[in-house]
């Protein structure tokens, strides 16, 4: 037994517990006087009161390192940095569609997984519903599935607001709610003419995009300098999902101007992430540090992004997007 340990025993027989030697159970003989057996009988009981002691103490000890949490912790974030609508959040590693009216607020899954080969999920401003474009699933600003294959709505992430600040539980994710209304606004993507998010006039123009599932397909190296300014005044990168990481000189921020993407606030200290994904459309994103006086003084760039060959029935814009999409 180790000192510590021992010193444990001791306190808990302190606590009250009456400490008793194997001797002082011979000598408490009733007058008919045990036999050898029965003195062996209460010793070998005395002997596993202790050594049950022991174990308790032990276990309590261990324990407390073995106890390791087996779910994801939440993340908190304040309600005043969400908007209200429909936008995005990351949270962790993690990119979520968030719809908030007041203190209600609802927190879907990205990870749209009905179909084989689906990745991703938009939002449309202008026709206020979700989509899922591999394969023209229409989902309401609720989750439900209003049209295309899908047979379940979107899967959402136990929330709590409390005290002006929103709890996302990513360890406890809700199934949507089965069937499909199949309502006629979710039949517009399914007929609309030309490629979906190809500019003004197209079905689900200026859509905000997020994706867990798929691995991103261009990484985007962001240096902050100590000379104010990033390494690059314009940085090039092909559409899609793309992953950017921000390092540099300590103290600096980097955000977009667009407001589609301003989740992806990155610092180079413990203030924010360093890490965030973006899905980008052809066009130019203009980049900045938000802390007053920075961009001003140097911290500022665009994105520039090129239009990669899109896949058979899902064509990828050919054209920029806006830069300043419907407010949801």
């Amino acid at each position: 037994m180790t000192t510590d340990l021992a010193l444990r025993v001791r306190r808990l027989v302190d606590g009250g517990a009456v400490p008793i030697t194997l001797d002082e159970v011979a000598h408490r003989q009733p007058a008919d006087r045990l036999s050898n057996k029965h003195h062996a009988v209460v010793a070998a009981a005395l002997v596993l009161v202790v050594v049950s002691i022991i174990a308790v103490v032990v276990a309590l000890d261990g324990g407390r390192s073995a106890r390791t949490p087996t779910t994801v912790v939440s993340s908190t974030v304040s309600l005043a940095q969400i908007p209200e609508g429909v936008s995005v959040l990351q949270f962790g590693k993690r990119l979520a569609f968030v719809v908030r009216d007041g203190d209600h607020v609802t927190v879907f899954d990205t990870n749209v997984h009905h179909l084989p080969g689906e990745n991703a999920l938009w939002w449309c401003p202008n026709e206020q519903v979700f989509v899922s474009p591999t394969h023209a699933e229409t989902f309401s600003r609720s989750g439900k599935a209003i049209g295309g294959p899908a047979t379940a709505g979107l899967d959402r992430f136990r929330t709590m607001v409390r005290h002006g600040k929103l709890r996302i539980d990513p360890s406890h994710l809700a199934p949507g709610v089965k069937g499909n209304a199949h309502t006629a606004a979710g039949q517009t993507g399914e007929s609309g003419v030309g490629p979906w998010d190809s500019g003004p006039g197209s079905f689900c123009a200026g859509a905000y995009k997020a994706n867990n599932a798929s691995a991103p397909q261009s990484v985007l190296d962001v240096k902050a300098l100590a000379s104010v300014a990033y390494d690059k005044k314009i940085y090039t990168v092909s559409a899609g999902l793309i992953e950017i990481r921000f390092s540099g000189a300590v103290g600096i921020v980097f955000t977009f101007d667009d407001p589609r993407y301003r989740y992806c606030l990155l610092a180079t200290d413990h203030s924010a992430p360093h890490v965030c994904r973006v899905y980008l459309t052809a066009g130019d994103y203009l980049v900045h540090d938000s802390i007053p006086g920075h961009q001003r003084a140097g911290y500022e760039a665009t994105i520039h992004v090129n239009a990669p060959p899109g896949p058979p029935g899902i064509p990828l814009p050919t054209t920029p997007s806006s830069n300043q999409p419907a407010t949801p």
